[in-house]
């Protein structure tokens, strides 16, 4: 019984798991939409997270760093250059011996017509208000 588990959860590893992303990046669009219209601070946060990969955290103004920077213009801002949107970490969250890491730029993962979304979405994490909402489940 041992070795029909053993090689059961071998052959689940092994399969492929196929995404399809657009699926997933239309579920984050219309998740950050709905987010922002009923002021959902951490779905607007998990969303977002969706289309560029980063540490939650770096975009989370509830959470205070072991260093005590939280996200603010000061950590992290948004660049868009040549038709591509980016977030700029400034100062990532990931650390070592208390020593900051190098500025990080990442991308966004969606179609530029999405661009204006994001920009809001990420404005609405900043803002005092939204990040002092009380949360709900």
């Amino acid at each position: 019984v041992k070795q029909e588990k053993e090689d059961k959860e071998r052959k689940r590893l092994n399969e492929k798991l196929v995404v399809n992303f657009t699926l997933f990046m239309n579920a984050a669009i219309k998740g950050l939409q709905l987010g922002i219209q009923h002021k959902i601070y951490p779905q607007v946060l998990f969303c977002l997270s969706c289309l560029v990969c980063t540490r939650p955290n770096d975009m989370n103004g509830k959470h205070k760093r072991t260093n005590g920077q939280v996200f603010s213009p000061e950590t992290t801002i948004l660049h868009e250059k040549d038709g591509v949107l980016s977030l700029i970490k400034l100062k990532p969250s990931k650390q070592k011996n208390g020593t900051d890491y190098p500025p990080e730029i990442t991308p966004f993962l969606c179609d530029t017509e999405h661009y204006d979304l994001c920009k809001e979405a990420f404005q609405f994490l900043q803002d005092k208000e939204n990040i002092e909402r009380d949360c709900y489940s």
